[in-house]
């Protein structure tokens, strides 16, 4: 179901970049999750070039600062400020054109990686102008390029943090924020102490670029690899389900427990994301689900899996498998929770088949393999019970 959205003025600029070369409609031979020889050339030659570029914005805005500060100090006085009787020096003018270099280099890192996902959408030929989801596909691709984060989850009353504690939110909150800024003085401590004065102050302060070049790549590594998924989920989304409607729309006892399972998801994975969005919401709409403002679900998936038919279950761990690796994240805490469903007999599938699946989509191969095991195992929905 399209939903209308009130979009910002900045979002509306990336849309209408990102829009640019949109005018037909796609002629694809293939599905947007499988990715052939020239789009995956197509991809990596962006992907390298938004690197060097972001490497380089990183690199040059240290040397932009640094330098001017340490060979003209004119230019940068110390302003004398008297609080609780004492006088304390601050650098204003430096902040302040710190500020202005920090505005400049988002700005530009914000103008790289819209460049880099709208390269890469028309490669793949994405969206199709005539999807009736042409609009939320390319809002999806904007946030991306935008770096904004999707918490729509809790639109559906699934929340991915239930039960963490508030302060440990904050604190992996702050680290995000700052890692940049605390892993450079972390350098800089371990070089000063271990070099002394045998280290300028320039050129302690030059130890920053590389630091900062780093995140800059990280960042932009993870854009691409966001840009990928947000091209290659939403068909396979539908695909799967299509298997399920056709499986189980008649089947009231799959729709009795699809909420605890949604939930269980989004707790298991700890994040946000905006293909989980996507799939929890489509999944209620199918199933005529109606939306909750808060879902809250405390207890464990061994007892309920034990009160469901053996079609059931494995339904609920190939729907829970899917979500976990839609979003090209699989890890620790969904691998212990998948190996737990297939040792207590809930599940088909062992956890080196849904590494091996995951690893296929993410890289470009669809996910043949996940859904040929899914239909072997699922009875027709008039033999459930």
């Amino acid at each position: 179901m399209e939903e209308k959205v009130k979009l910002s003025i900045t979002e509306k600029i990336a849309m209408r970049y990102l829009t640019r070369g949109q005018g037909k409609p796609s002629t694809r031979a293939d599905e947007w999750y499988i990715l052939n020889t020239f789009e995956r050339k197509a991809i990596r030659n962006t992907q390298i070039q938004l690197y060097v570029l972001s490497a380089l914005s990183g690199v040059l805005g240290v040397l932009a600062y640094y330098l001017p500060v340490h060979y003209y100090p004119d230019f940068f006085p110390k302003n004398k400020i008297i609080l609780v009787g004492e006088g304390w020096e601050l650098p204003i003018v430096a902040n302040l054109y710190s500020l202005v270099l920090g505005i400049i280099e988002v700005a530009v890192l914000t103008i790289l990686n819209l460049n880099a996902v709208h390269q890469v959408a028309v490669a793949c030929g994405y969206p199709d102008t005539n999807d009736p989801l042409y609009d939320r596909y390319i809002a999806a691709l904007a946030d991306v390029g935008l770096e904004k984060k999707d918490k729509r989850l809790l639109r559906l009353g699934l929340n991915p943090l239930q039960d963490v504690p508030k302060i440990w939110v904050i604190l992996i909150t702050i680290f995000n924020f700052l890692k940049a800024m605390m892993s450079n003085l972390l350098i800089k401590f371990l070089v000063s102490r271990y070099l002394g004065r045998a280290v300028m102050r320039l050129y302690l302060n030059l130890i920053s670029a590389p630091i900062y070049a780093f995140w800059n790549v990280w960042a932009a590594s993870r854009v691409i690899r966001e840009a990928r998924i947000r091209i290659m989920s939403p068909r396979l989304i539908e695909k799967m389900l299509s298997y399920l409607d056709q499986r189980f729309r008649d089947v009231p006892l799959f729709r009795e427990h699809l909420y605890d399972i949604l939930q269980l998801m989004a707790t298991c994975t700890r994040r946000f994301h905006y293909t989980h969005y996507m799939y929890a919401q489509s999944l209620l709409h199918r199933f005529g689900i109606p939306e909750k403002e808060k879902h809250i679900w405390n207890g464990d998936e061994i007892s309920l899996f034990q009160q469901l038919p053996e079609q059931i279950r494995f339904a609920y761990s190939f729907l829970i498998a899917f979500g976990f690796m839609i979003d090209g994240k699989f890890g620790y805490r969904e691998e212990k929770m998948l190996k737990s469903l297939f040792d207590s007999g809930f599940s088909p599938f062992s956890t080196d088949k849904a590494w091996e699946w995951e690893r296929l989509y993410r890289e470009g191969y669809g996910m043949a393999g996940f859904f040929k095991m899914m239909e072997s195992s699922l009875f027709p929905p008039e033999n459930v019970s």
